[in-house]
């Protein structure tokens, strides 16, 4: 993975990348990890579920990705308030040190 900085220094990591570290922690932590799909039958139809669907037994997460700065869509709010209405359990996810702790694992070697 191909980490870069930004105009001030700061580590930049992109939302896929992001995602694969997730995915590798998650599925090494035990669980079962479904993308969700990125393209549609209709091109103009956005997709506003979250990422990652991640299933263990007795627990089901649905999480969106987003970068440091990344802001969620109209769709993605909404998505997220309903199914937290719903009571889902649904996180917005910036960091793998955030996962972590919603997951209950802690951190290795870095």
């Amino acid at each position: 993975m191909k980490l870069t900085l930004d105009k001030h220094g700061k580590l930049h990591v992109t939302e896929a990348q992001l995602q694969a570290a997730c995915v590798k922690l998650l599925r090494l932590s035990g669980w079962c990890v479904r993308p969700a799909p990125k393209e549609t039958y209709k091109s103009n139809v956005p997709r506003d579920e979250p990422d990652l669907l991640c299933v263990k037994p007795g627990r089901v997460l649905w999480l969106e990705l987003k970068t440091a700065t990344g802001t969620l869509s109209d769709g993605q709010w909404r998505w997220y308030h309903e199914a937290r209405a719903e009571g889902y359990e649904i996180h917005v996810i910036r960091s793998v040190d955030e996962l972590r702790s919603i997951i209950g694992v802690s951190g290795g070697k870095r």
